[in-house]
C-alpha cells in the first residue's frame, strides 16, 4: 500500500510540474521564437568551427543540453532574459569567449556606481550619486537578495579561465539593470534598492555605457580607479609601462599595464628595456619588482625585448631578488608574459592568483547572429606558454596577499609592503 501511495505521489508531482510548465505565459510570438531559435542554433553551429577545442572544459553533451534547454524556454522568456541566457551560454567556454553586454544589439545599461570585491566584501569605490554618499560602504543586498546569493547567481555570466576572473567581473554584472531584472533580483530597473551595511538605501537610474564612462575615472569597466598613491594606482591608465626607484630599500619598481609596443609617451618597449638595463648597470639594486596586477593583456608579440631584460639583465634575476606581482586582472597576453617569467626565471610571485591561465585560449573571432545582430567573440587560438601537461588554471602566488577595503581606502599597498619586508639574501 505504501509503495502504491508513493507512486501516486510521484505521479501527482510530475503531473503538477507538467501542468505548471504548460501554464507558463508565452511572451514571444511565433516569428520571434523562430528568429531567436535560428540565432541560437547559428551560434551553436559556428562556435565549434572557430574554437580549437570548444569542449575542453564543458562536455559536448552538456553544451548540447544547454542549447536544448534554452531552445525549449525561448517562448517563455523576454528578449532581455534570452540575451542574459546567451551571455551565460557563451561564458561556459573560456575567459576570452564572450558576448559584450554593452554592444548596440544587446544594449544593456549600467547603474552609476562602481563596485569592487575586496577580501572583506563588496564595496563602492566610485559613485556619481551626491545625494546619498555611498563610496566606502559595503553592499549587503540588492532588493531582497543578500550579496552572498547574488555572487553565486551572477558568477556563471562571467567568462573566465579561473575564479579570479569571476571576482573581477561579478561586480560589473551587479550594476547592470537588465541582468538583475532578467534574473528576478529586482522588479523595477529604476528602483534597484541597493542596501548597504549601515542600512543606507540607494536607488539609481540606468545609464548608457557612454554616460557611465563619462563620469567614472576612466580606464576599464572593472578593476580599481586611478589615484595619485599608492604606486600601483598612480599610472595604470596613462602609462603602459614605467618604472621608479625606491632609494630607501634599493628597489627597482616596474609597472607593466598593457602589453603593447609603445607607451603613451611614445617610448617603445625595446627602448624601455634598454633604459632599464642601463639603470641597473649604474645603480645599486637589491630588489626588482615587476607589477602586472593591472594588466589585462594586449599584443603578446611585443613583449620579448622586455622579457629578455629579466632573463639577461645584470643582477635582475635571482632567488629573493626578482618579485612578480599578479592579480585578478592579469589576463591574456599579460598571463602569457607572466607564465614565461615563471618558467624562465627564479621570480617570487606575490599578490593574488592571476586571472589568466598558464596555457589559455584567446585571439577571438566574431560570430554575428543573423536576426538579433548580437556579436559573440570566440577564441580561435591556443597559447601554450607552460608545459603541455600543465592543467593549472592560474599561477598561485608564493606569497599570497589579499587587498582589503581598508587597504584601498587608506591608500595602502599591502602587496608591495610584503615584498619590502622580505630579506634579500
Amino acid at each position: 500500500m505504501r509503495s502504491i501511495l508513493a507512486v501516486l505521489a510521484l505521479l501527482l508531482a510530475i503531473s503538477t510540474q507538467i501542468l505548471a510548465q504548460n501554464t507558463r505565459p508565452i511572451v514571444q510570438d511565433e516569428d520571434a521564437q523562430s528568429n531567436w531559435r535560428e540565432d541560437l542554433h547559428y551560434l551553436a553551429d559556428h562556435m565549434p568551427t572557430i574554437h580549437p577545442n570548444l569542449f575542453w572544459r564543458v562536455s559536448e553533451a552538456n553544451f548540447d543540453q544547454a542549447i536544448a534547454d534554452l531552445d525549449a524556454n525561448i517562448p517563455y522568456l523576454t528578449d532581455e532574459q534570452i540575451k542574459v541566457e546567451l551571455i551565460r551560454l557563451v561564458a561556459l567556454i573560456d575567459g576570452h569567449t564572450n558576448i559584450f553586454p554593452f554592444q548596440s544589439a544587446v544594449n544593456f545599461h549600467l547603474y552609476p556606481i562602481r563596485l569592487y570585491w575586496f577580501s572583506d566584501g563588496m564595496y563602492v569605490i566610485e559613485s556619481q550619486s551626491t545625494d546619498v554618499p555611498v563610496i566606502g560602504k559595503r553592499l549587503v543586498r540588492v532588493g531582497d537578495s543578500p550579496i552572498e546569493s547574488l555572487v553565486e547567481i551572477l558568477a556563471p555570466l562571467a567568462q573566465r579561465d579561473n575564479p579570479s576572473t569571476i571576482k573581477l567581473l561579478t561586480p560589473l554584472f551587479l550594476v547592470i539593470p537588465e541582468v538583475l531584472h532578467a534574473l528576478g533580483v529586482i522588479d523595477d530597473v529604476n528602483h534597484p534598492h541597493f542596501v548597504f551595511e549601515d542600512q543606507t538605501v540607494l536607488d539609481l537610474e540606468p545609464q548608457s555605457l557612454g554616460q557611465y564612462t563619462g563620469w567614472s575615472s576612466g580606464g576599464w569597466l572593472t578593476g580599481l580607479p586611478a589615484r595619485p598613491t599608492p604606486l600601483y594606482l598612480s599610472h595604470h591608465f596613462d602609462q603602459a609601462f614605467w618604472y621608479t626607484y625606491l632609494d630607501k630599500s634599493k628597489t627597482l619598481y616596474i609597472q607593466y599595464n598593457l602589453v603593447r609596443r609603445t607607451t603613451q609617451s611614445g617610448q617603445t618597449i625595446t627602448a624601455f628595456a634598454h633604459e632599464l638595463s642601463d639603470f641597473v648597470a649604474g645603480t645599486p639594486v637589491d630588489r626588482v619588482v615587476i607589477d602586472i596586477r593591472n594588466n589585462p593583456g594586449g599584443d603578446n608579440t611585443t613583449y620579448n625585448p622586455f622579457l629578455n631584460f629579466f632573463l639577461n639583465g645584470k643582477g635582475v634575476n635571482g632567488t629573493g631578488k626578482l618579485f612578480v606581482i599578479t592579480g585578478r586582472q592579469t589576463f591574456s597576453a599579460a598571463a602569457n608574459f607572466t607564465t614565461e617569467l615563471e618558467q624562465k626565471t627564479d621570480a617570487v610571485f606575490v599578490g593574488e592568483p592571476m586571472g589568466g591561465s598558464p596555457n589559455l585560449y584567446g585571439d577571438v573571432r566574431p560570430i554575428r547572429l543573423p536576426h538579433s545582430g548580437i556579436q559573440a567573440d570566440v577564441s580561435a587560438r591556443y597559447w601554450q606558454k607552460s608545459s603541455l601537461d600543465d592543467k593549472r588554471d592560474t599561477i598561485e602566488p608564493d606569497i599570497p596577499v589579499a587587498l582589503s577595503s581598508t587597504d584601498f581606502f587608506e591608500w595602502r599597498d599591502p602587496v608591495l609592503d610584503a615584498i619590502l619586508l622580505t630579506k634579500n639574501d
